[in-house]
């Protein structure tokens, strides 16, 4: 009952968001790719949330009131029709200038992907999906120090992480055995391959 206004909104979301892509694009010169790249990775919550409400907002009376015609007819006198259309040519339109590869095949498949609901094995493969990519990420970014630790300060930092080991095992020594060993077995490993090269 509700896949016209749906359809409506989700069309003029893309749309705005293809709007504002094309706008960033537009403000600064240099490759446009690079710009593109930097637009989605600084598209935040808020932007979203921006998006949404203009689209929203674009959604017609007559979209709504179509709806409830169908619900409550004797309420709705002045119905017009809903168009029922969804205008992918803008949005083709708009794509192309962002100099991406869309079909109108593809975007009627996006539109109507979001009608279909996500089973617990898909919510996981997604959930491991960005699990993976977080680790590339994180693994891919070179890790600076501002200094090379001295072998005093490692010394000095093994000592303060026994005294707290130490300390725990006072306050309670057996709850703590196997990690405290776990710890202490780092720590000489650690120590053992700092001592090593230097």
């Amino acid at each position: 009952m509700d896949q016209g206004i749906i359809a409506s909104f989700k069309s003029y979301y893309i749309r705005r968001t293809f709007a504002t892509a094309i706008a960033a694009l537009d403000a600064d010169e240099g490759p446009k790719q690079n710009k593109l790249k930097a637009f989605w990775k600084g598209f935040n919550i808020l932007n979203c949330f921006k998006s949404i409400t203009a689209a929203w907002n674009q959604v017609k009376e007559s979209n709504l009131k179509g709806v409830w015609k169908k619900l409550l007819p004797s309420l709705v006198d002045d119905f017009e029709g809903c168009d029922g259309i969804v205008k992918t040519i803008i949005v083709l339109e708009m794509a192309a200038e962002l100099e991406l590869e869309v079909q109108s095949e593809d975007l009627t498949e996006l539109l109507e992907s979001h009608n279909q609901l996500l089973s617990d094995a898909d919510l996981l493969e997604m959930d491991k999906q960005n699990w993976l990519q977080h680790e590339q990420e994180a693994a891919s970014e070179d890790i600076t120090y501002p200094h090379d630790i001295t072998t005093d300060e490692l010394k000095v930092g093994i000592a303060t992480i026994e005294d707290a080991i130490a300390y725990w095992e006072n306050v309670d020594p057996n709850s703590l055995t196997i990690q405290t060993e776990k710890l202490r077995k780092s720590l000489i490993i650690f120590a053992n391959f700092k001592f090593e090269y230097e």
